[in-house]
């Protein structure tokens, strides 16, 4: 009797810890692993399969502290911008796979230093009037996990933890902000 007890109580126990586990089975009702991959995770990991495939192939590139990988693709003059400077750019920004999603329709664009993305930012204080630099910018510095939607449409244009390749001209510093 006492054998049949334990019995039904292991098998209670059983069907318990696979309810609170959610019930993750095969088809013979086995325990599986949860093998979900989100979308996130595989841009994360392309962003940083990006950016050291293009570290490895071209010398050229520079990495900062933060993780910011940039290329001077022409020389500016002058002192470097600084956090409360407003500067008009010209830019175009990519996703990894080359596609745009961004250009200022080829104008440039005021852009403080200190109000844009992190990577944006550090880039602009690494450049002087009439640089022009492509930078890759990580997910931890770019948009990260909440990515960025179409404020119209809803549509997703830059996807969670997704990696950025920007084209940036600076122009000229329009002014200075007091704070």
């Amino acid at each position: 009797m006492k054998k049949i007890i334990l019995v039904a109580f292991t098998a209670f126990l059983g069907l318990c810890v696979t309810s609170c586990n959610g019930g993750n089975t095969d088809a013979n009702g086995a325990q599986t692993a949860d093998t979900t991959v989100y979308q996130s995770d595989i841009n994360e990991a392309n962003g940083k399969a990006f950016i050291e495939k293009k570290l490895k192939e071209d010398s050229s590139y520079i990495k900062t502290e933060s993780g910011l990988v940039y290329k001077v693709l022409a020389e500016g003059k002058g002192e470097c911008f600084t956090q409360n400077d407003v500067i008009m750019t010209k830019y175009e920004g990519k996703h990894i796979d080359g596609k745009v999603f961004d250009n200022g329709n080829g104008e440039a664009v005021p852009f403080s230093c200190g109000s844009v993305i992190r990577g944006f930012g550090e880039v602009l204080q690494l450049m002087k009037p009439g640089m022009k630099v492509e930078v890759l910018i990580p997910s931890e510095l770019g948009y990260g996990a909440q990515g960025v939607k179409d404020p119209n449409t809803g549509e997703e244009v830059i996807g969670a933890n997704e990696t950025l390749v920007f084209v940036l001209e600076t122009i000229e510093k329009q002014q200075t902000l007091h704070q």
